[in-house]
């Protein structure tokens, strides 16, 4: 009988085990692979918070709580890639703050990219004139060079004692925002391996609040309490925050200077009653608002006449 290899394959193959192919969408990558991406940010955002938690841990162990301080990083852009993947920024800004000294110092600069991603001008326009309405490229306002903008970030969080670079701390609905925007500006930067991290703010609010309370020997208000005071923006429009051009068309509240001013102010003030650490105007809160609170030192006991003859008396029956 005749060799007949194409259909005795046939015939194999009808039996043999086909690779399983996971659930897709209609057009798109397998679940498994949304859902492996999906655990691996989890996972990071995990680690994330473990390294927020152990760094306050540590600063209390140390004594060091009140002192330590933490980089605020706030951000603008023009637009943004289809994807969704790519960030132009426009703006940028960057706070230091300790609960001890308040705010110490600030960074800020409008940032002209020259160009805007081929077919996204409409979608800048609009973006702009709803929030910063700073003008679009070509026409843009401040630095061209990004390299410089990006040394600039890593000076400013760069800590001068132990020469590693400190975690820049933003709002959580932005951290993608942030992320994004300092791997455009990091592109034009020579030295690529240096990578600074980004780190949700609530979190870290979250934790010095506890720690402040344990310190204080006080009660610690709620999870939501603490939430609802951090969403709290008492000072959104408040004159002397913002940078010179947004003071100037009323947009102070999207300032990235405002911004990240504001959420050092959110932490001083909350916190520095806890600790009892004095209110300095312009450092805890803004120059011309009056402190909610007063620290007020212990006097010395001084006992009444009453009082001296009350202690002599159980002083001499104790003899």
């Amino acid at each position: 009988m005749a060799d007949k290899p194409y259909q005795n394959k046939a015939k194999r193959g009808k039996y043999d085990e086909k690779p399983k192919k996971g659930r897709t969408h209609l057009t798109g990558p397998p679940l498994t692979k949304e859902f492996k991406e999906q655990e691996d940010r989890n996972l990071l955002e995990l680690l994330t918070k473990r390294k927020i938690e152990n760094s306050v841990k540590l600063s209390v162990q140390n004594g060091s709580f009140d002192s330590t301080c933490y980089v605020v990083f706030a951000a603008n852009y023009f637009a943004k890639s289809i994807k969704g993947d790519v960030f132009i920024p426009a703006e940028i800004s960057l706070a230091e703050f300790s609960l001890k000294t308040g705010l110490l110092k600030t960074y800020h600069s409008l940032v002209n990219p020259k160009v805007l991603p081929y077919g996204n001008k409409y979608d800048a326009q609009v973006h702009c004139s709803n929030t910063h309405k700073l003008p679009l490229p070509p026409n843009a306002l401040g630095e061209e060079n990004l390299s410089k903008l990006y040394v600039a970030i890593m000076n400013f969080a760069k800590n001068e004692a132990t020469g590693e670079y400190r975690p820049l701390y933003v709002k959580e609905d932005s951290l993608y925002i942030a992320k994004a925007i300092l791997a455009y500006m990091k592109n034009d930067f020579n030295d690529s391996h240096i990578t600074l991290e980004v780190y949700p703010i609530q979190h870290l609010f979250h934790i010095m609040k506890e720690s402040a309370c344990k310190i204080g020997e006080l009660s610690l208000p709620s999870s939501l309490s603490i939430q609802s005071v951090f969403y709290r923006d008492n000072y959104a429009y408040h004159v002397g925050l913002s940078c010179e051009y947004h003071e100037n068309i009323d947009r102070s509240n999207y300032c990235a200077k405002s911004i990240a001013s504001r959420m050092c102010f959110k932490f001083t003030e909350y916190m520095a009653p806890d600790v009892a650490i004095k209110i300095i105007k312009g450092r805890h809160i803004p120059h011309d608002v009056a402190p909610s609170f007063e620290v007020i030192e212990p006097r010395p006991f001084k006992p009444t006449r009453k009082q001296d003859k009350i202690f002599k008396k159980e002083k001499d029956e104790e003899d």
